[in-house]
């Protein structure tokens, strides 16, 4: 669709993750002039060759991908991070891509750099600036999400004493 000189693009049906077991998106691709901005939805990383072909296909200038999901690594196994990591790094090497916004699923993981290293590296190696939405809006960068349980004082339920879940004492108490 064309807008005036603004081209919107959409990305065929693709699988939100690694297989298609939690159904479709779409990824958008929005571009004006020489200026391309990609979304990609919520696939998860991208972990697959479809993802990955639409991306390089689209040539984005800024790139807004929601990370590979490693706050989960119990429903996300840790090759479809490897091959999302890699895939972007191949993005980052292979495309018009100035700037690579990360954000959702990365941003999940307190350790979201450590795991993002090899994508923060290629960014540095190709003049590509990796930030994260917030830090992209001139913000903090917040992680609310990845601090629930400290935020809302949940531990894991091994570190919780018997002393600790006494409730009838305290400064709540009746």
């Amino acid at each position: 669709m064309d807008f005036g000189g603004t081209e919107l693009l959409f990305s065929p049906a693709l699988p939100h993750g690694y297989n298609d077991e939690l159904g479709y998106v779409v990824m958008a691709r929005i571009s004006r002039g020489s200026e391309v901005f990609v979304h990609t939805a919520d696939v998860l990383g991208p972990p697959l060759k479809e993802h990955l072909a639409f991306l390089i296909d689209a040539q984005p200038t800024v790139l807004y991908v929601d990370g590979p999901m490693t706050h989960m690594p119990e429903n996300y196994p840790e090759q479809h991070t490897r091959r999302s990591l890699s895939h972007l790094s191949r993005i980052l090497r292979t495309t018009n891509v100035r700037t690579l916004i990360l954000d959702h699923h990365i941003l999940r993981d307190r350790d979201w750099q450590t795991r993002m290293a090899s994508v923060l590296k290629a960014g540095e190696e190709h003049d590509v600036a990796v930030v994260t939405a917030a830090e992209f809006a001139g913000k903090a960068v917040d992680q609310l999400e990845a601090n629930r349980d400290r935020l809302y004082g949940i531990t894991p339920e091994a570190e919780v004493s018997p002393s600790n879940t006494d409730r009838s004492s305290g400064p709540d108490a009746p």
